[in-house]
C-alpha cells in the first residue's frame, strides 16, 4: 500500500459515513469500518456475503432499491437513493446511499465507489415537521376562523377551508394570487392597499380590518390578527393572519352608538318637556288661578269695606260674584291637578278618563267626538302612557286641526294596547313640523314618540295637508307591567 493510499484510507475511515468500493459487477472490493455500526454487520461479513446488503434493506423498500441498483450497475451510471434498513435487533434506520462509477482511459467501468450515510435523525425531523404541518393544517381547516399566509408581495401561499368556503372557492384556486385581485372588493382596494405597501417594505400590520365578499352572505367585515414568519436569518418571508367575522359585532357597536345618541336625545327631550310643562303650569297658575284669586281678594276687600260702614249692609250680588270667582278658581285648579295626576284614570280606568277628556273637548271646542274603548283595566304605567298619548293628540286637534270631528279607538291585541286618534281637520306635514325649532312646544310629537320608544312601544302619524290626521300607537303591556305591578281590579 502506498503512502497516498494509506492517507486516503485513514481519512475515509474517520468520516461519519460508510464508504465502499465494488467491482464492475457489484462484487465488494472494500468497505470502511463504519459499516459495522451503520449496518450491524462486520466488514468480513459484508465482504464475504454480497447478499447481506439486500437482507438489511427493509422489505417494503427492497425490490425498489435492488432494481435501481442493478439498473445503475448495468447502465454504468450513478446510483442515489434513500431507504430504510433493519438492524439485527429489529430497529429501523434511514440511510442515504450514493455511488459513482470510475472509468479507465477506454471508458470502461473500473470500479464503483459509494458512500452510505445515516440520515435517521434528519428523516425523523422531516417526518415530525410534516406531521406538525398536517396537524396545523387540520386544525386551521377545522376552526371557524379564516386563516391565510401571504408572501411579502401579498400573494397567497396558503388559505384554509373556512376562508375558501366563505369566498365560494377551493383553496387551490386562491394559491399564488394576490389578495387584492383574488379577494378584495373593488371599491375597497385603495383602503387595503396601505397594508400591502407596508408588507412590501418588510413590515407587518398586526391588526387590521377588511371586507370579504361572502358568496352566501354578501359583504362581511373581518378583523385580522397578523404575525410575521421569519426565515433562518430572522428576516420576514411571509405574513400569517387569522381572521374573525366581526360583521355582527360592528353592527351591534353601531346600534349601540345610535342607541346612546338616541338616549341622550331622549334625555334632552324629557328635560325640555319637563321644563315646558313646568312653564305651562306656571303660566296657567299666573294667568288663570292667581288672577282669579287676586280678583277674589279685591272682592273680599270690597265686602269688608261694606261691613265696616255704619249700616253694616253687604250687597248680596257682591257675595254671589265672589262665590262665582272662587268656584271658577277651584274648578280651574282641579282641572290642572287632573292633568298632572288624573285621579279619574286611576280610579275608573282608560275608558272613563278618556271619555271625560273627549267630553271636555266637545264642551269647550264644539267638537263632535266618539270613543271605542274596552272597560278592562291595564297596568298603571300602560294606562298612564295611553292616556297621555291620547291627550296630546286631542290637544293638537283642538289647537291646530280646525277639525269638526275626532274619533278615538283603543283595543288590546298581541300583548299591547293599541290606539288611534283620527280627525277630519286641515292636516299637516309631520316632517316639516318636526324640523321646526322648538317643535315640541307646538305639537309635542317628538316627546310622545320618545316616551313610547322608551316604553318599547310604537308611534306613527298619517297626515297630509287638507286630508286630516290619524295618530296610531301601541304600548306593550308586559314590559310596562314588569315595572309597574299587576293588573288592578275594575
Amino acid at each position: 500500500m502506498t503512502e497516498t493510499e494509506a492517507l486516503y484510507r485513514a481519512l475515509i475511515e474517520r468520516i461519519p459515513a460508510a464508504t465502499y468500493v465494488d467491482g464492475p459487477d457489484g462484487t465488494p472490493v472494500y468497505v470502511s469500518p463504519q459499516i459495522e455500526e451503520l449496518y450491524g454487520c462486520s466488514r468480513d461479513e459484508w465482504m464475504r456475503n454480497t447478499g447481506v446488503w439486500q437482507q438489511r434493506v427493509h422489505p417494503e423498500d427492497r425490490a425498489r432499491v435492488r432494481a435501481a441498483w442493478q439498473e445503475a450497475l448495468g447502465e454504468g451510471h450513478e446510483f442515489s437513493d434513500e431507504y430504510r434498513i433493519l438492524m439485527p435487533d429489529g430497529a429501523q434506520r434511514w440511510v442515504q446511499e450514493h455511488s459513482t462509477p470510475l472509468r479507465d482511459d477506454t471508458g470502461h467501468v473500473r470500479v464503483v465507489q459509494g458512500v452510505i450515510t445515516d440520515v435517521t435523525d434528519r428523516h425523523r425531523a422531516e417526518v415530525a415537521e410534516r406531521r406538525a404541518e398536517q396537524v396545523l393544517r387540520g386544525m386551521l381547516d377545522a376552526i371557524p376562523l379564516a386563516a391565510v399566509i401571504e408572501d411579502m408581495d401579498g400573494h397567497i401561499v396558503y388559505c384554509n377551508q373556512h376562508l375558501a368556503g366563505v369566498l365560494g372557492r377551493r383553496p387551490e384556486e386562491l394559491l399564488g394570487r394576490h389578495w387584492l385581485d383574488a379577494v378584495a372588493i373593488e371599491s375597497r382596494r385603495d383602503m387595503e392597499r396601505g397594508y400591502y405597501e407596508l408588507l412590501g417594505r418588510g413590515e407587518v400590520m398586526t391588526t387590521s380590518e377588511s371586507v370579504v365578499p361572502s358568496r352566501a352572505h354578501g359583504e362581511r367585515r373581518y378583523g385580522w390578527w397578523t404575525a410575521p414568519l421569519l426565515d433562518a436569518d430572522g428576516q420576514p418571508w411571509a405574513a400569517a393572519s387569522i381572521g374573525l367575522d366581526v360583521t355582527e359585532h360592528r353592527i351591534s357597536e353601531e346600534a349601540l352608538r345610535e342607541s346612546e345618541t338616541r338616549r341622550r336625545r331622549v334625555l334632552g327631550m324629557v328635560l325640555r318637556a319637563e321644563d315646558a310643562e313646568r312653564s305651562r303650569i306656571a303660566v296657567e297658575l299666573h294667568d288663570d288661578t292667581v288672577q282669579v284669586l287676586t280678583a277674589t281678594l279685591v272682592s273680599l276687600d270690597r265686602l269688608a269695606a261694606m261691613a265696616r260702614r255704619e249700616d253694616g249692609e253687604v250687597d248680596p250680588r257682591e257675595v254671589e260674584r265672589v262665590r262665582e270667582i272662587v268656584y271658577e278658581a277651584t274648578e280651574r285648579t282641579r282641572r290642572l291637578m287632573f292633568e298632572l295626576r288624573p285621579q279619574l284614570l286611576e280610579a275608573q280606568g282608560l275608558r272613563v278618563a278618556v271619555g271625560a277628556l273627549l267630553d271636555e273637548a266637545a264642551d269647550e271646542s264644539g267638537l263632535e267626538v266618539s270613543l271605542d274603548a274596552p272597560t278592562s283595566r291595564f297596568p298603571a304605567a300602560v294606562e298612564d302612557m295611553v292616556y297621555r298619548v291620547v291627550r296630546e293628540a286631542v290637544q293638537n286637534v283642538r289647537k291646530h286641526a280646525a277639525a269638526h270631528r275626532v274619533e278615538v279607538r283603543l283595543f288590546e291585541q298581541g300583548g299591547a294596547v293599541h290606539g288611534t286618534v283620527a280627525d277630519d281637520g286641515r292636516g299637516f306635514d309631520p316632517q316639516s313640523v318636526r324640523d321646526r325649532p322648538r317643535a315640541y312646544l307646538h305639537v309635542g310629537l317628538d316627546a310622545v314618540t320618545e316616551r313610547l320608544w322608551l316604553a318599547g312601544g310604537e308611534f306613527s302619524i298619517d297626515a297630509e295637508p287638507g286630508r286630516g290626521t290619524e295618530v296610531t300607537f301601541a304600548v306593550p303591556i308586559s314590559r310596562a307591567e314588569a315595572g309597574s305591578g299587576s293588573y288592578r281590579s275594575a
